[in-house]
């Protein structure tokens, strides 16, 4: 067991300066492969940032790092007042050899940095090259256990007749333990007591403390160089502070090569059983796969999230945004099961779908993120995150991840999941982008490309009816899109040189609802909502969805109109290739003085090297392979020194003092799972001379163009008011909903006598002719809970 010291010293300054996490541009991270190591680490100017534990989703340190003192008041932050390399321990293997080298030339560092297979440790063996007499090392660590750096608290101990630092919040405890021993150790609360403030003073530690309570605590070990400047250092995890450090003094147990050698063999077996595959250029095919991977939650196997927080050195434990990026999303779930099954990698990405099916809310969303354990952390709702687990379903029993024999097992989930579509499409609450409602040309084309899917498995689950239904709404919600989201005649139009374009995204209120064939959205107002400028102002590069998922051609004139104004208003270019931003007026980006990103006081979107690859495949689908390939490699430019893509690149002037360089990774996030599996599927696209990921239903459906006798869609949340003659009105309303409807002077009808269609009840007006009206009364709930009574109109012109 953990022995506690026997003489207690509390250390001052109780709770510590308030707690923050780390940068969210990562340099390095791994973890092991096998499933019995929960751990995961990361890595940024040359040092140890979050580690994680149990749980992808529960960062438990904020830093590790080294302070080297000497003569002449010398003191030395290694992350700070040194130069780093950092590289991989082997092709597609998660573990990296550091260097280190002092400003100042006074020292040089060689650190290898792993997890041990069998214990929950990260092992971090390191060697001086060059380390002049007289001069001392301390390790120092920032326990945020749980989650929280605040709460934490930490002492001196022994372990075995070892001394060891611990640190504890709840059941989770942390021990950093030494293979060369502590000559010194202490504990304090950061910015008060911890150690570096008087290691700055006077190069030792001149005051000790054994315990820090309940506040954000730092540990500090005077590393014993007795038997010269080369050691082992151990951070362990477990249910208590003995299970923590059993795991650490496990790992300095073993031969160090040996766990080396293990670690490495572990991922070289893996990585042996995919597709061989590689990129142009600078080929990140390997280090894309090994990021992929590792990113995967092991006690709840198919979760998988970020090991980064978004500007963590601006956040703290109150700050919503601390829960991001280690939370999981089923829309990059989507994408990066289909990134696994770009290289081959069935088995992992039918246990991702596995992981969709056990998290899937009754009604058949599912959350906007949530927690590994599947506990919803936002509240917020995005349609196509139901679409993108069917679309990723369709395509892993055509890729042979899922079998004929287990087809009937994932068809309730994608039966929830489309009813859950249909009862919410064909606007959105949250764009992909999670911060507008409307009418999105992405979210339009995964819904219509996920409800073709899934009628196909209707059919195969002989629901024929319900199959006929799915299309015929796909093929309504196809015939509006342009009524919707495409516009004609704006400022910007008017700028670039072009007749129109697909706008970012329209909310309901600002178009007349679009009937089938309407050539562009019918504008009522200019309301910017929550944007800069005007909705149909805003060009986005989300249109490029439309022919990625086959619902347009890549030479429709409307899609060409609409590149040249995402090129004129969103691209830029850098030494490294072009690159884009997302849509006009983004301000999800840091300040233009580097400052972070707030929630309250937004900065300024920057360029993001995921649409690069979204870019590559759009050339694809144009018959232009060379210009694919060359923006494949110019995506892989992008990435950090080790190789791993960030979601944004800095898009302005250097500014050292921020760590920001123009088309270098901001502090935003790094490595974007998104964005690496985007740029597998771009190098499995090359290979197959197509889109890998584009479903077959929509392309075979609208190949010849529009259905034709698509019918007008009236619902009470958009009530379309006219119609040309010849066209059928379908009628639709949820449950909860009431309607009644008469022709001219007909006869009154009610639609809860009509077929129900996965809670929703369907009727059809025949076509009508010319001056025909169809009257409507539809009651449904108000927000107060009272009944709003509603009279609506259709015009047959």
């Amino acid at each position: 067991m953990a022995d506690a010291p026997e003489h207690i010293r509390e250390a001052p300054g109780r709770p510590g300066s308030p707690p923050r996490w780390c940068t969210g541009g990562k340099t390095a991270g791994g973890t092991s492969r096998s499933d019995a190591s929960l751990v995961w680490f990361t890595i940024h100017r040359g040092v140890l940032n979050e580690v994680y534990y149990p749980r992808i989703d529960s960062p438990c340190t904020r830093d590790l790092y080294l302070i080297v003192t000497g003569p002449e008041g010398f003191c030395s932050d290694e992350r700070e007042d040194a130069e780093h390399t950092v590289e991989w321990i082997g092709e597609g293997v998660p573990g990296f050899t550091v260097a280190t080298a002092c400003k100042k030339g006074r020292y040089r560092i060689e650190k290898t940095v792993i997890t041990d297979d069998r214990l929950n440790v990260v092992l971090q063996r390191v060697r001086f090259t060059r380390f002049p007499a007289g001069h001392r090392v301390f390790v120092y660590a920032n326990p945020h256990l749980a989650a929280h750096g605040s709460g934490n608290t930490a002492w001196v101990g022994r372990y075995k007749g070892q001394t060891a630092l611990f640190a504890e919040r709840g059941d989770v405890a942390l021990a950093l333990l030494c293979s060369a021993g502590y000559s010194t150790a202490s504990v304090g609360f950061a910015g008060k007591s911890d150690g570096p403030d008087d290691l700055k003073k006077h190069g030792r530690l001149t005051e000790r403390f054994t315990r820090a309570a309940q506040g954000n605590v730092g540990l500090v070990g005077e590393i014993d160089l007795s038997h010269g400047p080369e050691f082992t250092l151990a951070l362990g995890f477990g249910l208590g502070p003995g299970e923590a450090a059993y795991h650490a003094s496990g790992g300095l147990k073993r031969d160090f090569p040996e766990a080396v050698e293990r670690y490495a063999d572990g991922w070289r077996a893996w990585q042996d059983k995919l597709l061989p595959l590689a990129g142009p250029g600078r080929d990140l095919y390997r280090v894309s796969t090994a990021v992929l991977e590792s990113h995967t939650n092991k006690s709840i196997p198919g979760a998988v999230a970020s090991l980064a927080i978004p500007w963590g050195d601006a956040r703290g434990d109150d700050d919503l945004l601390q829960g991001a990026y280690h939370l999981v999303w089923s829309r990059d779930l989507g994408q990066h099961g289909s990134g696994l099954l770009a290289i081959g990698a069935l088995q992992d990405a039918r246990r991702l779908l596995e992981y969709l099916q056990a998290t899937q809310e009754p009604d058949g969303h599912w959350p906007q993120n949530m927690w590994v354990s599947g506990e919803p952390f936002w509240d917020g709702v995005q349609v196509d995150q139901a679409a993108q687990p069917i679309l990723l379903t369709d395509h892993a029993l055509r890729a042979g991840a899922i079998d004929e024999g287990h087809r009937a097992r994932f068809w309730p989930m994608l039966r929830a999941a489309v009813g859950y579509i249909v009862r919410n499409g064909a606007s959105t609450e949250l764009d992909r982008w999670e911060e507008e409602k409307g009418y999105n040309p992405y979210t339009l084309a995964t819904m219509i490309a996920a409800l073709l899917a899934a009628a196909d498995w209707a059919d195969a689950a002989s629901e024929p009816e319900l199959a006929t239904y799915l299309r015929e709404t796909a093929d309504v919600w196809d015939a509006g899109i342009e009524g919707w989201v495409y516009v004609r005649g704006t400022e910007l139009a008017k700028k670039v040189g072009v007749d129109g374009y697909y706008a970012r995204i329209l909310p309901p209120g600002s178009i007349e609802p679009a009937y089938p064939g309407q050539e562009c959205a019918r504008l009522k107002d200019a309301d910017a909502g929550e944007q800069d400028v005007p909705g149909h102002e805003v060009a986005s590069v989300d249109a490029l969805a439309l022919v990625r998922y086959g619902l347009r051609a890549a030479d429709d004139p409307k899609i060409l109109n609409t590149l040249k104004v995402i090129d004129a208003e969103l691209k830029m270019e850098t030494e490294r290739g072009p690159i884009w931003h997302r849509y006009t007026a983004d301000r999800f980006g840091e300040h233009d003085d580097g400052s972070a990103f707030e929630p309250g006081n937004k900065g300024k979107g920057r360029a993001w090297p995921l649409l690069i690859g979204e870019r590559a495949h759009h050339e694809l689908a144009r018959g232009e392979r060379t210009r694919a390939t060359e923006l494949v490699a110019a995506m892989a430019n992008y990435a950090g020194d080790a190789g791993l893509i960030s979601e944004q690149v800095w898009d302005a002037d250097d500014l050292p003092e921020k760590w920001l360089f123009k088309g270098r990774p901001t502090g935003s996030a790094a490595p974007l799972l998104w964005a690496h599996a985007e740029y597998l599927k771009v190098l499995r696209s090359l290979k197959d001379g197509r889109v890998f990921d584009r479903p077959p239903q929509p392309e075979a459906r609208y190949a010849g163009g529009r259905r034709k006798g698509a019918r007008a869609l009236w619902r009470v949340e958009h009530p379309v008011r006219s119609v040309p003659a010849g066209t059928v009105v379908r009628i639709e309303a949820v449950e909860g909903v009431e309607v009644r409807w008469r022709v001219g002077r007909g006869a009154e009808q009610v639609l809860a006598e009509a077929p129900t269609f996965l809670g929703v009840r369907v009727a059809d007006v025949p076509a009508l002719a010319e001056g025909t009206t169809v009257n409507i009364t539809a009651t449904r709930p108000g927000d107060d809970g009272s009944q709003v009574r509603e009279e609506h109109t259709v015009t047959v012109r």
